[in-house]
């Protein structure tokens, strides 16, 4: 099975804290929110965790590091989107390291715009969003 810290692991050299994914409560995050899971033969390779209250949140979207370049974030981000627009949200944020230039990349590809860099939570995240629509 996907380990949820597998996709960072690559980070936590660079950081001066771990990756949120490193200290969060799976069990609780997914009881309490809306988790999507991708498997593959019986095995989990890939999440999105969202958070839709008063904006909708990507709170993590992760691929096993072991399968990626498939496209399979890239599907896991549509339906993040997808949900959001069925609810009702005209955009769609999320953050992620400050130092992970390769996510950076990733969601400007996407489509998403920085719009902010800060520290959160004890954490230099860049915040981004996508208009829907």
């Amino acid at each position: 099975m996907c380990s949820y810290v597998a996709p960072y692991a690559r980070y936590v050299e660079r950081m001066p804290v771990p990756p949120q994914p490193f200290v969060a409560d799976y069990k609780r995050v997914i009881a309490e929110g809306d988790t999507w899971v991708l498997e593959q033969a019986g095995r989990v390779v890939g999440f999105v965790v969202l958070d839709a209250r008063d904006v909708f949140w990507i709170e993590n979207i992760a691929v096993d590091p072991d399968i990626q370049s498939q496209g399979l974030g890239g599907r896991l981000l549509v339906h993040a989107e997808q949900q959001a627009a069925a609810r009702g949200f005209d955009r769609v944020h999320l953050y992620t390291p400050a130092i992970a230039h390769e996510n950076q990349a990733w969601y400007a590809h996407h489509g998403y715009v920085e719009t902010d860099r800060r520290m959160d939570d004890g954490r230099d995240r860049a915040f981004f969003e996508k208009r829907l629509g």
